[in-house]
This record gives structure tokens, C-alpha cells and sequence, in this order.
């Protein structure tokens, strides 16, 4: 996360960074006292002026060393100038630099000198109880409901982007959130505005009625639980459950300002309604896309059929040859090469078993030869959406790696370039990046042939987006 991200006021570093910590603790204590003052009494007002820290703002090892064989506190001197006036007349009384505190240093090790010894504090990080979403080792999001002791069981939420499902995690179950929100009885509409149609949709189909039992026994207390009781009291224990859930406002102010700031909730919803009306507005732009591949599939994986390929026109001139086109289906499917922009392995989810589980190539080469089926609105849309997302891209950032991505859609990157130079560029980094993963591939193979020990010929390849997890099989 870049700092920009980080909530106002809020500064992050890790556990073991003691340079840091020693920064915060000097600075924390020079602004702390230069906020207290002025403070009167009895008539007399002491302001404090020139705040700062006197001599080396570090220790070496020779002086820690020096400090603890001569019973020396490893500190630094905090000084400022004391000043005293008459509150009636405003009149300088008296002033003074002096030392106002010995800050203790915090060494490399995390430890502080203290009369020729070391010590180190042990301290225990707990969160307040609030809600906090953090951004995982694997890039994705997931909010952590923390409650206080006693009023209820924390749990995550998070969504899969492979899978496009919401899970909610108690302890060590993984469950469904879209089926137990549905048989809490929020209603599918508000779920739909708030997820959107195509991810409502997907959440929907997975629907499993078992996860509102698990649930039960995970947020509801084992003292108020009850054997032989109808779904309608479980339900009614589940919603008493989650709304004795308590958090510190203080907390929720800072991680959610949108539910306790009216004004910034109001930006926040003006900037949804805009983001919806920006993805409308993309949805239109693909849909009147057409579906028009840059190379014929028969040709790509050189198949001999009776059938010719169907297309609305006859001048079709594919701008890929077919050495380029076969290459894509051999590291897909055949892994005889190497893969150069394209994932592992598909997920399940994204495979019809009914039909063309190669996936999407599988199904264009079909599609050409004449079949047409039910699915076949969904994958011209995929290609559409393919396309348009990631030609845009390549043409801001145009790499071999996203180049090779569309090549192995049938669409060609070269012919998304329109400057001659930078389309010249991208085919001679195109070449260069090919010749690298196909030497790589080359030796890999040439190992696990001599019996060098297992290899994962396919690496797992071209990274994308949490929203563009779809455009791959």
C-alpha cells in the first residue's frame, strides 16, 4: 500500500524497524511537550520556545559499549528555552535554556542502557475492537470484524476473485456469505445493487443451504443455542447475535468515515454512482464491439475439416501466420512450448464441462467450424471484453508479456500501435522475450530429461487485475 493510501495521521513501519520507532520516540516526545505550553499559574505564564535535542542524534556500538561498562544511561538531551511573564502586563519576567527531559535511546537491537544494562520491553500488539481491512500477502482485500470481548465471535470477509465469490471466515470454516445474508433474509435486490448483476449472479448460483446451520454454530453463543428449535428462531438468534456486536466509535471513525460522516458518506456514494455509470457506459462500448478475431482458428491449429469457416466476410486476411497461431494452442493445451503470457492451469470454475473444456480457443475453433450453442453470447463477450480492456492497456503500456496475452485471444497487439516506432519496438521485445522463455523452456526440459530433478515447466505467467480474472479460461 503506498502511503497516500494510509488514513490521515496514520504512520506504519514494521515491528523489528527500531530506526524508525527511535525517530517517532524523539519526535513524539519534542512535539508533545512544545503542545502542552503555555501554562499559567497564580498570575505567571510559561511558554517554552526552541525546542530540540542537543549533541549526536546517534550512537555507535563503541559508545553503547563504553555506556554499559561504565554504568552510563544512553540517552539524549531534550533542552528549550523556558521564558515567564506577567499574565497582567504581559512583562517578561525571567527566562532560561535548561534540559527539560533525558529521552532514552533505542539502540539497533531494540533494547535501551540503563545504568551499564540492557533491557528490552516486551509488548503486546492487540487491536481495538472496530473493523479493519488490510490488503493480504496475495494482493487481495479482506475486512476483519474484531468485536469486544463478550459481545460476539470475530470473523473476515473476503472476496475470491477466481472464484468471484464472498467468503466469510470463523475461525477455521470458509462460508458462503451470499447464502447465509439470503437466509438471513436480506433481500437479492440489495445484494445485486451493492455487488452488481454479473458477481450478484455468480454468488447466487453457489447458493449452499447447509451454511446457515455452520453459521448458527459459529455466531451464535453455545449457552443460548438450542437443539430443536425452527429455522425462523435460529434466524432470529443469528440477527440478535450480530447486532450485540460492539466496536469502539473511535475505531469506526477512522476505518469507516463513510457510515459517521455525513459528508464524506455523501462523496463516497457520488463517487459509486459515477464509478456504476462509467461501468454502464463500458458494458454499452463493449457490446457494440464486434467480434471480429484477427486470425482464423483452423489455420492456427493447422486442422484439416471439410468445413469452412463461417464469417460475414468473405475479404477476411488473417494478420497472424499460422506458425504464430499454432504456437498459442501448443503452450496452452499442448505445453510442448512455453507458455509466454498465459496461466498454469485454468480453474475449475472457469471450465464448461458440458462443452470445450480446452476453454475459450476450444470453443472459437467450434464456433468457426459452424457450431453454435447457448454459450456462445457469453464467450463473444469475453473476447470483446478481452480485447478492449487489454488493447487499451497495451497501447499505455505496451509489453510483451500483455502483447503475447491477446496474441493468444486471436487478437494482434502489433496492429493496436499505431506509431510505427513504438509498434517496431514492441515486436523486437516481443521477439527477445520470446527467445529468452523459449532457451529457459529449452533447458528446463533438457534437466528433467537427464533425471536433474523435478521442474514446473509452466510458470504461473500474466498477472492481472481482481476485475480481470474473467478474461482468462
Amino acid at each position: 500500500m503506498d502511503e497516500d493510501e494510509f488514513p490521515q495521521g496514520v504512520k506504519l513501519r514494521e515491528f523489528d524497524d527500531y530506526d524508525s520507532l527511535r525517530n517517532d520516540m524523539f519526535e513524539g516526545v519534542r512535539s508533545e511537550l512544545s503542545r502542552v505550553f503555555p501554562q499559567s499559574y497564580g498570575g505567571v505564564r510559561m511558554e517554552l520556545g526552541d525546542v530540540d535535542y542537543d549533541g549526536p542524534d546517534r550512537f555507535s556500538l563503541k559508545e553503547q559499549k563504553q555506556a554499559l561498562l561504565n554504568d552510563k544511561f544512553l540517552a539524549r538531551r531534550l533542552r528549550g528555552v523556558v521564558r515567564l511573564f506577567d499574565e497582567k502586563t504581559n512583562t517578561l519576567l525571567d527566562e532560561k535554556r535548561m534540559t527539560l527531559a533525558q529521552v532514552p535511546y533505542v539502540t539497533e537491537r531494540g533494547t535501551f542502557i540503563h545504568n551499564g544494562s540492557e533491557y528490552t520491553t516486551n509488548t503486546q500488539a492487540r487491536l481495538m475492537p472496530g473493523v479493519y481491512t488490510r490488503r493480504q500477502a496475495n494482493g487481495e482485500l479482506e475486512t476483519q470484524f474484531n468485536p469486544k470481548v463478550g459481545s460476539g465471535s470475530s470473523f473476515r470477509v473476503g472476496f475470491d476473485p477466481k472464484s468471484t465469490q464472498y467468503r466469510m471466515k470463523i475461525g477455521q470454516a470458509n462460508l458462503h456469505l451470499y447464502s447465509l445474508l439470503r437466509d438471513l433474509g436480506i433481500p437479492d435486490e440489495q445484494l445485486k445493487e451493492a455487488w452488481g448483476d454479473e458477481i450478484w449472479e455468480r454468488n447466487q448460483r453457489k447458493y449452499d443451504s447447509r451454511v446457515f446451520d455452520k453459521a448458527y454454530t459459529r455466531l451464535v453463543s453455545k449457552r443460548a443455542q438450542k437443539a430443536d428449535v425452527s429455522r425462523e428462531e435460529k434466524q432470529l438468534q443469528l440477527r440478535e447475535a450480530l447486532d450485540k456486536f460492539l466496536v469502539a466509535k473511535k475505531v469506526v471513525e477512522r476505518t469507516l468515515p463513510n457510515m459517521m460522516d455525513l459528508s464524506k458518506a455523501a462523496s463516497w456514494r457520488a463517487r459509486w454512482i459515477g464509478k456504476k455509470a462509467a461501468m454502464e457506459t463500458w458494458d454499452q462500448y463493449v457490446s457494440q464491439m464486434e467480434f471480429a478475431p484477427d486470425f482464423d482458428p483452423l489455420e492456427m491449429v493447422k486442422i484439416a475439416s471439410e468445413t469452412e469457416p463461417m464469417r460475414d466476410s468473405d475479404d477476411f486476411t488473417p494478420d497472424l501466420d499460422s506458425d504464430q497461431m499454432q504456437e498459442a494452442f501448443d503452450a496452452v493445451y499442448g505445453k510442448s512450448k512455453p507458455q509466454l503470457a498465459s496461466m498454469e492451469a485454468w480453474p475449475d470454475e472457469w471450465i464448461n464441462r458440458e462443452a470445450d473444456e480446452l476453454g475459450w480457443i476450444e470453443w472459437y475453433l467450434n464456433y468457426a467450424a459452424g457450431r453454435r450453442t447457448d454459450d456462445d453470447e457469453r464467450q463473444i463477450k469475453r473476447w470483446k471484453s478481452m480485447k478492449a480492456r487489454h488493447g487499451a492497456q497495451l497501447v499505455k503500456n505496451p509489453t510483451p508479456r500483455r502483447a503475447f496475452a491477446l496474441r493468444y485471444w486471436a487478437v494482434d497487439p502489433l496492429k493496436l500501435i499505431e506509431d510505427d516506432e513504438a509498434r517496431s519496438k514492441l515486436e523486437k521485445e516481443m521477439e527477445d522475450y520470446k527467445a529468452e522463455k523459449e532457451k529457459e523452456f529449452a533447458e528446463k526440459k533438457a534437466a528433467l530429461a537427464q533425471g536433474s530433478g523435478p521442474f514446473d515447466f509452466y510458470e504461473e505467467g500474466f498477472v492481472l487485475g481482481e476485475e480481470d480474472f474473467e478474461d482468462y479460461e
